[in-house]
């Protein structure tokens, strides 16, 4: 889905070759089976050139990301929205909005192909 549309394109500007690195990053760490999802933040220095283009999808990025890193952890003083995040519920939601924003990122890749 990501590599296929670049190499059909002869257009290869920078900002679309970090583009598709940013959208690979973020699709091996978000929909591996092996990975957890809070391997997402090694997504975001391929996404900052962007946050001009995007900015509320890199927001919406980020605060995905802080809260996969909130996932596990101990401290006391959070525990109840630990548990909150844990929750199974809670876990398919962020997974249909990491999805969402998937989708949007392939589609904001798509028309920057297209230019």
């Amino acid at each position: 889905m990501i590599i296929l549309p670049f190499l059909k394109n002869k257009n290869r500007k920078l900002k679309i070759i970090l583009f598709a690195v940013f959208l690979l990053f973020f699709d091996f760490a978000f929909f591996s089976t092996r990975i957890h999802s809070r391997y997402l933040i090694y997504s975001l220095p391929f996404a900052s050139p962007f946050v001009f283009l995007v900015p509320l999808e890199i927001i919406a990025l980020s605060f995905l990301i802080i809260l996969n890193l909130m996932l596990p952890m101990p401290y006391e003083n959070i525990k109840t929205l630990i548990l909150i995040l844990n929750q199974k519920t809670t876990i398919v939601l962020f997974s249909l909005f990491g999805l969402t924003l998937f989708l949007i990122f392939m589609n904001k890749y798509r028309k920057l192909i297209q230019r």
